[in-house]
């Protein structure tokens, strides 16, 4: 039931953000070395909260 709903709302065409994200890695080229180096910089990285006053 929830399989046919889901193909009658859902367009067959409609944007993946997954393959979306994928595709453009490849075309520019990324590879595991690249995403393990932001990766290891973000956690050296500490943030801080945002101050709305």
């Amino acid at each position: 039931m929830r399989d046919i709903l889901e193909r009658s709302v859902l367009p067959a065409d409609r944007l993946r953000i997954g393959s979306t994200l994928v595709a453009l890695s490849r075309e520019a080229g990324l590879t595991n070395a690249d995403f393990e180096a932001l990766e290891q910089i973000s956690d050296q990285q500490s943030t801080t909260p945002m101050d709305f006053e």
